[in-house]
């Protein structure tokens, strides 16, 4: 008959025996039975010791894809170029992180509350030209207590709170300094813009190409002059060479790509490219230019050749080794640990 774990025998429930005489017996004699020993399933620690220094758990290689990937964003190259595999997870997959605990915005949250705000301020004309830094300032927190009553409600915790007055600080360093670029003759000319109406596109080879997604924050005019920006909000203020440029490599594409996105908007003349840094930091908030001459650009679309040819050919693997600072949340699927990841086709290899 069954047993507890302790090996001590079952009483069998009373309804058990609430049915006609001949289920009844059915199921007394199903329950009286003798049962065969279930298999005892392995133990982690054994696991653990069997592999010693590796995990046991393959990491899958991605199979291949249902139709080739045709469209790609301009922010996800720096994902590739990080990490392949991961890229496929996040940008193929499209598994996120889900976290319903969280007691305080993400840096993403975050950086996605003051991007609305600065948004609305370049959507709206009867602000956007001003030169007075107190008018814009009123303008900013005006749209940031109703961005908050509107997405967060009225009631937050304390943490929230001081994020809230943290954005606020941060743009009101930008109102002012938003002034002073406003005297010196810059106009913003497009806000959230994805480009023209024809979509950009990057040639790979002879028969194949990729076109390009993405929104560029803010697109400046001066005299003839114009500046595509991307406004960062990070703690720290990092120039475009900093967060493109690492040990030689470029990590991130996202800068010299949006020159294509541009191309249908009718722009003629000088095209700089760089940030708007809103940083902790509020006294180095402003723009932060790319110098890059027409040589590097070239190479930055070389890069872009390559990794746009890879993931239209479905490469995503192996994972990167190390694992890189950025999409973390992949860590477990990664097997990242004090472990050496076991990786599918090498099962069978002992570890180096």
């Amino acid at each position: 008959g069954r047993r507890t774990a302790d090996d001590d025998p079952l009483e069998p429930s009373r309804l058990l025996f609430c049915a006609d005489p001949e289920t009844v017996a059915a199921r007394a004699k199903a329950f009286f039975a003798v049962q065969e020993p279930a298999e005892e399933p392995g133990s982690l620690a054994a696991v653990w010791k069997e592999h010693k220094d590796r995990s046991a758990f393959v990491v899958r290689k991605p199979p291949p894809l249902a139709k080739p990937i045709t469209s790609i964003s301009v922010t996800s190259f720096r994902s590739y170029l990080a990490c392949p595999y991961r890229f496929y997870l996040q940008h193929v997959l499209g598994l996120r992180l889900m976290d319903d605990r969280a007691e305080e915005l993400s840096a993403p949250a975050f950086g996605t509350l003051v991007h609305a705000i600065l948004r609305r301020f370049g959507e709206d004309d009867s602000i956007k030209r001003s030169t007075d830094a107190d008018e814009i300032r009123r303008f900013l927190r005006h749209a940031l207590n109703q961005h908050v009553a509107e997405w967060h409600g009225t009631e937050h915790l304390p943490a929230v709170d001081v994020q809230i007055v943290q954005a606020q600080a941060r743009l009101d360093a930008f109102a002012q300094w938003q002034a002073g670029w406003s005297a010196q003759g810059w106009e913003i000319v497009h806000t959230e813009t994805p480009g023209g109406k024809e979509p950009a596109t990057l040639r790979l080879d002879r028969n194949l190409s990729v076109t390009l997604r993405g929104r560029i924050d803010r697109i400046d005019h001066n005299a003839g002059r114009w500046a595509v920006f991307d406004y960062k909000t990070s703690d720290k203020a990092e120039t475009p060479q900093q967060t493109h440029f690492k040990s030689g490599q470029w990590i991130d594409l996202q800068l010299p790509l949006y020159r294509h996105l541009v191309t249908s908007l009718e722009i003629e003349g000088p095209v700089s490219l760089g940030y708007i840094v809103v940083p902790k930091d509020v006294a180095k908030t402003g723009e932060l230019m790319a110098d890059w001459d027409e040589s590097t650009l070239a190479g930055a679309d070389e890069a872009a050749v390559e990794v746009a040819t890879a993931i239209a050919r479905g490469v995503f693997w192996p994972p990167a080794d190390p694992p890189p600072r950025i999409m973390s949340e992949f860590g477990a699927i990664c097997q990242e640990s004090a472990f050496q990841p076991l990786l599918e086709g090498a099962e069978e290899e002992e570890p180096a």
